[in-house]
């Protein structure tokens, strides 16, 4: 290969990893996608970014004929499938379901976009660059937004905690989600390429400067946002990862893990220490919520009241007794019970069982290789399980741009599978 051709060729990888974060990021610095147009807006951005990698890389063939494919993507057709009928059906809101359906076929595009970036270690490489940058933009706006509206330069929005952190996604649990992606993506790059400079290098490398940057202010975010699940399941997944993941023998874990697993949770206690008590009754209003949408989900099993019918779920399911806990709400905060109420229980486990067989490549793949791509599955599967977690109790995947995040992940960590996978 000529230089020319290697300049271009890096150009082009860079230029495609760029192109990719600043879509996403822009999305969250927007509000996350989270209204219909903005979804729509991101799903058709990355739709046409993961065409272009396709058509632009020619390796990209090895990702599209791969047979770790086939399960997954049985699955997602199931999804889809769900989705048209939905949308082809009277009794739903097809307008809805229609919007709902471009996104799902989004989320493919972005996993596939992924795929071909990680298949590739420098182009995973150039991803890791931006993605870091990314992080610590955002997070640096979300701190400078916090302190602005501390000092009363911003005016406080009027439904929400002006002490908590919730720039920049109008919530400070979804915004503790946010945080927690950036704090475990940028920990995973900053552990790698530390032990890149302790392999032959003094202190860190520049990537490395750059992911402890976003790593520090990205935990600072985190503890501002005083998001209980948030900071409960970063402090798991940071346990969960010391204890898979980050020592060869048990006196190494005594020394250097459990120090850290102790000041994870003694930093979520402080954090989150003056809303400790309210707890019993944030818990009480999920308990109605869910009580009132469980018989909703019951009442049409199989395939749902329709992809964004919430509101109008919950609008009919409001009554006097309930009334305080549904009366403001714009989702069901259990993203497993909403899914089921508005997909029905045939797309919701076909989903499930895509995300556990893709969680189980992933994992089986995350104890060999190259440091930068062991440490980037670890993260991958790490924030896996901060979402999944919150998801419990909180919002966040109903931010458009936190799923395309956590797809584009999940997606590169295929993509390096797929690179592992043995050729006939």
């Amino acid at each position: 290969m000529t230089a020319r051709a290697k300049v271009s060729t890096s150009l082009s990888r860079h230029l495609l990893a760029a192109t990719v974060i600043i879509a996403v990021f822009a999305a969250h610095l927007t509000g996350g996608g989270y209204t219909r147009g903005d979804g729509a807006a991101l799903a058709a951005v990355i739709s046409v970014l993961a065409a272009i990698s396709v058509l632009s890389f020619r390796d990209s063939a090895v990702v599209l004929s791969s047979k770790l494919w086939l399960a997954p993507e049985a699955c997602i057709a199931v999804v889809i499938a769900v989705a048209t009928y939905q949308v082809v059906t009277p009794g739903f809101d097809r307008e809805l379901a229609f919007l709902a359906l471009l996104r799902l076929c989004a989320m493919p595009a972005s996993f596939l976009l992924g795929a071909v970036i990680g298949l590739n270690e420098r182009r995973l490489a150039a991803f890791r660059i931006w993605l870091c940058i990314g992080i610590l933009i955002a997070a640096i706006l979300a701190l400078i937004h916090f302190c602005l509206l501390q000092s009363g330069v911003i005016p406080p929005v009027y439904f929400l905690d002006s002490e908590r952190l919730y720039f920049p996604l109008l919530s400070p649990n979804s915004t503790a989600l946010l945080c927690a992606i950036g704090l475990v993506m940028a920990g995973g790059i900053l552990m790698s390429e530390a032990g890149e400079a302790r392999s032959g290098r003094p202190g860190l490398t520049p990537l490395g400067a750059l992911a402890l940057a976003a790593t520090v202010v990205s935990f600072i975010d985190l503890g501002l946002t005083r998001s209980r699940s948030g900071i409960l399941m970063t402090a798991v997944a940071v346990l969960l990862g010391l204890l898979m993941f980050g020592f060869k023998n048990r006196r190494a874990l005594l020394y250097r893990g459990l120090p850290i697993a102790a000041f994870a949770v003694v930093a979520m206690v402080v954090a989150s220490a003056s809303r400790l008590g309210a707890a019993g009754d944030d818990l009480s209003f999920r308990l109605q919520i869910y009580q009132a949408h469980l018989s909703a989900a019951l009442d049409r099993p199989l395939l749902g009241h329709g992809f964004g019918s919430f509101s109008n779920v919950n609008r009919r399911l409001t009554t006097a007794e309930n009334f305080p806990a549904l009366f403001n709400i714009n989702a069901l905060h259990n993203v497993y019970l909403q899914w089921m109420e508005q997909a029905g229980w045939i797309a919701t486990g076909a989903m499930a069982v895509c995300l556990g067989l893709v969680l189980w490549r992933v994992v089986r793949e995350a104890r060999r290789g190259r440091r930068a791509s062991v440490y980037w599955l670890r993260s991958a599967v790490l924030v896996t399980v901060v979402a999944l977690g919150q998801g419990l109790l909180d919002f966040g995947f109903e931010h458009y741009s936190i799923a395309t995040t956590l797809s584009l992940i999940l997606g590169a960590s295929f993509g390096i599978a797929i690179r592992r996978e043995p050729t006939d």
